[in-house]
């Protein structure tokens, strides 16, 4: 048989870091204490469900090891230590966690009570001391896992993905606004967002470009934000879900468009829930079917449609390859969105861009057909595209519109 090499340290006779960890402690000449007799931090710590990364984070940050600026500079790195968030001096970790403002901002949305505990704070440990009031309190997970709240304003404070700004206040010489959040995605991947956003102040919410898939947020889930009064929704990608629902009793202003390539054949819906909405302004490149509640408040609606045929299109002639759908069932997209401006039907103000209104043009008869009456209509709008001279509103889209009053002030924006 052949000889092993055997560690005497273990009893299996095999090293591991554990093992080797309580041999250099005596080579050091450290005792190894009883295990009932180590801090109750370390336990609270290393059996909390959270990623193991998590768990090494909150470790480092305990002992003071995480690379701060003020570590840093102790080191002999030339470093400004100014706080790159609110510009003031960043002398320790507890202005990164709590001190500066921005943090603060956050610590006051997802656990209120530990800025008093840290502002009242007169022991010497303060570590151990959190954990000890949070586990007294029940609130430990508060302090060991990031809610989604801390997870979304982490990328501001330190250094953000590429291409990714998320932005929570006007300048740095303001109070923070814990009410507006936004969540600016400059590069080309999907921005992963938590699946829920707990900000009962929020009212204002800008998401761009973001997947909806089964792990990832669910924009339509706003119950934790129940006085959200704008949302806009940017660059959507579908993704695994076909529908997006969104409910939000509060909301006065929707902007949403949904861009990038969708597969064929799939039936894409949006359904909205907002019975105080006053302001709507939809745009999509594919034919993403709309539902609305009651829309009684609604004033000014900015609607797109989605055009794939081109301009005098005969229905007689042979469909191009380039068409993504069959001309009949096109047909039916139109009118569902005909019928969609039902809800509209209390607008003030309507936009409609050049290629709704050749959508529109291509079907005369179901205009003729559907015609709904604008009561309150006193402005209609044309956004025209910069390469077009001339512009031929075709007759039978101005009817559809013209039908219930005399007087109405047409705009077009070239």
């Amino acid at each position: 048989m052949e000889d092993k090499i055997i560690w005497n340290y273990s009893d299996v006779g095999m090293y591991s870091v554990k093992s080797g960890y309580f041999v250099a402690r005596k080579l050091l000449g450290r005792d190894n204490p009883l295990i009932d007799t180590r801090p109750p931090i370390w336990r609270m710590i290393w059996q909390a469900e959270v990623q193991p990364k998590v768990k090494f984070f909150i470790w480092r940050l305990v002992w003071g090891i995480i690379p701060g600026k003020q570590i840093l500079k102790n080191r002999g790195i030339d470093i400004e230590i100014n706080c790159d968030v609110y510009n003031g001096v960043e002398n320790s970790l507890l202005h990164t966690f709590f001190h500066c403002p921005f943090s603060q901002m956050v610590w006051r949305l997802c656990c209120p009570w530990l800025l008093q505990f840290v502002a009242n704070w007169q022991g010497t440990s303060l570590w151990p001391d959190i954990f000890s009031k949070a586990c007294n309190l029940h609130r430990l997970s508060k302090i060991i896992h990031p809610s989604p709240v801390l997870r979304t304003r982490l990328p501001t404070q330190w250094s953000p993905p590429s291409g990714i700004n998320v932005k929570g206040m006007s300048s740095r010489d303001e109070e923070l606004d814990p009410t507006t959040l936004k969540v600016i995605n400059f590069g080309r991947d999907s921005i992963t967002l938590p699946k829920f956003l707990a900000l009962p102040p929020l009212k204002s919410l800008h998401l761009d470009r973001f997947s909806m898939t089964k792990m990832c947020f669910k924009p339509g889930d706003f119950s934790t934000c129940p006085n959200l009064e704008t949302l806009k929704l940017t660059n959507i990608n579908f993704g695994e879900d076909k529908t997006l629902c969104i409910n939000a009793p509060k909301l006065k202003r929707l902007e949403l468009s949904v861009y990038g390539y969708l597969n064929r054949g799939h039936d894409f819906k949006v359904v909205i829930d907002a019975p105080e909405l006053k302001t709507l302004r939809y745009h999509a490149n594919h034919t993403v079917l709309c539902s609305f509640g009651d829309l009684a408040f609604i004033d000014d609606v900015y609607f797109s449609m989605y055009n794939r045929y081109p301009w005098g299109y005969d229905e007689d002639e042979e469909e191009d390859e380039w068409f993504d759908m069959p001309f009949d069932q096109y047909r039916e997209y139109v009118l569902h969105c005909i019928n969609t401006f039902k809800k509209f039907r209390h607008a003030k103000s309507l936009t409609l861009p050049w290629d709704t209104v050749r959508a529109l043009s291509l079907f005369p008869s179901l205009l003729d057909e559907n015609r709904l009456p604008f009561p309150n209509l006193k402005r209609l709008k044309i956004d025209g595209q910069s390469d077009i001279d001339d512009v031929d509103i075709p007759g039978c889209v101005l009817n559809f519109f013209l039908n219930s009053f005399t007087m109405l002030k047409l705009t077009v924006l070239m």
